[in-house]
Order: structure tokens, then sequence, then C-alpha cells
């Protein structure tokens, strides 16, 4: 275990702290959730999306504000209820809350997107922004065709986000869909961003700024 930045086992439940994430003592998966349910429009939860993006870097830059962000990429994931099958955190939990982490199981999902491909790839870190459930999906009489399921709505979220960012060069997707789907229908799909930090340059660097 480093002293600077620690290395979160890939056992460990619920990710890290938001506070320890930002700080930059660990490099893991957390959660800065936004719930979606009131935004009625495919349009309107992206743009919520954004300003949590936004806010979550800037976050992560106050607390270290010797460092600068490197890329980040936009990705999708999905949860399943805890103890519905597999191992999730805790079987006490009889019903999925999409705004408490300890009701989800992440197994194949977010905790395994990262302990496989972002530590490896050198990320500093991996923020869950948003669960969505088949509830809370919006009508787009004109805008898309209607999402059958939560895994679907997030996927579309992913597209908007992607497309919004597109002219940032630390934009780091390579394509419009990050990460396997899910093989059975999830009890919510996921939206999250991972960040990589590099050290600031000397000479004033380009640091990430609201837009």
């Amino acid at each position: 275990m480093a002293n600077a930045s620690s290395t979160i086992s890939a056992s460990t439940r619920g990710g890290a702290d938001y506070d320890d994430l930002i700080r930059g003592t660990v490099k893991y998966y957390s959660f800065n959730l936004v719930d979606l349910a009131h935004y009625m429009t495919l349009t309107g939860a992206k743009q919520r999306l954004v300003q949590q993006i936004d806010d979550t870097f800037a976050d992560i830059l106050t607390q270290q504000d010797d460092m600068e962000i490197e890329c980040f990429t936009i990705g999708k994931s999905h949860a399943r209820r805890a103890g519905a099958g597999g191992s999730g955190y805790s079987k006490r939990y009889k019903k999925f809350n999409r705004m408490n982490k300890y009701t989800w199981s992440l197994d194949g999902g977010v905790s395994g997107r990262w302990s496989s491909y972002y530590s490896k790839k050198g990320y500093s870190g991996l923020v869950v922004l948003t669960a969505v459930t088949r509830d809370i999906i919006p009508r787009f009489p004109t805008q898309v065709r209607q999402a059958r399921d939560a895994e679907e709505y997030s996927i579309a979220l992913e597209q908007e986000l992607i497309e919004y960012y597109s002219e940032d060069p630390l934009l780091a997707n390579v394509s419009f869909n990050t990460g396997p789907s899910c093989d059975t229908t999830p009890h919510a799909g996921i939206v999250y961003v991972a960040y990589k930090l590099k050290k600031k340059r000397r000479r004033r660097g380009r640091r990430y700024t609201r837009r």
C-alpha cells in the first residue's frame, strides 16, 4: 500500500469514501449521486449530469491544487439489488434504492470495470454519477425512441454526454458505447466518469474549468 495514494482492493464493498477519493488518498471508485427522477427529458437529464461532472472535477481540483485533469472517460454500467443472487453488499436490503449504494450489487459492473480496466490504465479514480431505474425513464415523443429498460436509458445518457464533451481534447472516449452490456436485465443503469490526473506544469497549464 502506497503512502501517498493507496489503491483499494477490488474486494472492498461500497467503493471509497468520496472525500478520500477527491483528496487523492485513494485510487478507486466512489459515488457523487444525483437523482434524475425530476428531469423529464433526456436533454434535462444530460444537462444535470454535465453539472455533476463539472462539480466533481471542481471538488477534485480544489482538494488537489497541484494536479490537473489529464483525461476523462464517460461510461455506463449496471447495478443489481444487493443480495439478489451473487454476493451483494448486504442481504438485509429487500428493495433497490437508486440513491442508496448499499442496496446495490456492483459485481460485474463498476467494481469489475475499475479493477479490470481503469486501474490498469493508470486512472486516478471513477465517480458514479447516477443510477437510473425504469420508473424514471422519461418519454421521448420527438427526441429518440423510448428506452425499453434502464440499461438502454443509461446508454442514451452516456452517448449524450460524450457528444456534449466531444470537442474537449481531454475526453478519452473512443466510441459512443463504453464497456460491456449486462447479460440479464439489471435493476438500474449507471452513468459514471473516470479520470486520470497529472502534476500541474510549472508554467500555467490547462486546468479543467466549468463551461
